[in-house]
C-alpha cells in the first residue's frame, strides 16, 4: 500500500451529544471500545502506520484517556489545534501543518465519529489520491442528517442541504496535499467544515474523484439514538463486520 498518513479529527464540540449522554461522543463505548478508537483500529488494521489524531483544548482530556483503549497504537501522535472553533476544516489545515509532508503527498482523513471496516480504507486508498469515500446505496445512516455529495463539470460539491445529490460521504477522503488552496477556502467564511473545505478547494482546481463503497459496512454516530442503533438497533450489523475484520 506504500506509507500512507492518516489524519482522525476528533476536534469537535459535540454539544447535541454531550447534551443527551453527558460526554463527547469520541469518549462514547461501543463494545468496550471507544468510537474514536474504531476509525483508528480499521485505519491502523489496513496498513497505515502513521496516525494523526487531532482533538482541541475543549476535550483533549477525553480523546487522551479514550486512546488508552485502542489496538494498533503504533506510530499514533496526538495533536492540538487551536483552531478548532474554526471548524473541522481548520483542524485538518492544521494537521495538515504539521505533518511536514513534500507537496504532493496524499493524506487519509477520516472523522472520529465514523465505523468502518478495513476493507472500506483499503478501497478508498486503492482509488488513489484525490479520492472521496462516498456510498451511493447506504444502508446504515439516516440520509436526511448525513452530508450529501455532486459531482459536476469536475467539482465535488459537499453538504447536508444538497438536493441533488448522487451519494453520500463516508467520512473517509483520500486527499492530496495542497496547502495553500487549504488555506484559502479557509477565509472563506467564519467557519469552515470539512465539507466546505473539500468543496472549496474542488472549486479552486483540486481534482477529486469519487470511491464508491455501495451499501458497505459503515456509519456514523451523531446523537444518542445512532449509538443504540449500533449497539442493539439495526446498525449493529456494521460494529460486528468491523469487529469480524479486525479478528475479534
Amino acid at each position: 500500500m506504500g506509507d500512507v498518513t492518516g489524519v482522525v479529527l476528533a476536534a469537535g464540540f459535540s454539544k447535541r451529544f454531550k447534551r443527551s449522554l453527558g460526554f463527547t461522543k469520541v469518549a462514547a463505548s461501543i463494545a468496550g471500545i471507544p468510537l474514536v478508537c474504531y476509525p483508528i483500529t480499521s485505519m491502523a488494521m489496513a496498513g497505515v502506520e502513521r496516525l494523526i489524531i487531532v482533538a482541541s483544548h475543549y476535550n483533549h482530556g477525553e480523546v487522551e484517556s479514550s486512546l488508552r483503549y485502542c489496538h494498533r497504537l503504533a506510530g499514533l501522535k496526538l495533536s492540538y489545534s487551536y483552531k478548532f472553533y474554526l471548524g473541522n476544516g481548520a483542524t485538518l489545515v492544521d494537521a495538515i501543518d504539521s505533518l511536514s509532508l513534500s507537496s504532493g503527498s496524499c493524506v487519509l482523513v477520516s472523522m472520529a465519529d465514523h465505523l468502518y471496516t478495513p476493507s472500506i480504507v483499503h478501497s478508498v486508498i486503492a482509488r488513489g489520491c484525490g479520492s472521496l469515500g462516498v456510498d451511493p446505496k447506504p444502508k446504515y445512516v439516516d440520509v436526511r442528517e448525513a452530508t450529501k455529495v455532486r459531482f459536476n463539470g469536475g467539482v465535488a460539491y459537499l453538504g447536508k442541504k444538497l438536493e441533488d445529490y448522487c451519494c453520500v460521504d463516508i467520512g473517509l477522503h483520500f486527499l492530496p496535499l495542497e496547502s495553500r488552496i487549504y488555506r484559502w477556502c479557509l477565509y472563506t467564511a467564519p467557519e469552515v467544515g470539512l465539507a466546505d473545505l473539500i468543496t472549496c478547494a474542488s472549486t479552486r482546481g483540486l481534482e477529486l474523484r469519487p470511491a464508491e463503497v455501495i451499501s458497505g459496512y459503515w456509519t456514523d454516530v451523531d446523537s444518542g439514538e445512532d449509538l443504540d442503533e449500533v449497539l442493539s438497533g439495526s446498525r449493529r450489523e456494521v460494529l460486528e463486520a468491523v469487529r469480524s475484520e479486525w479478528g475479534f
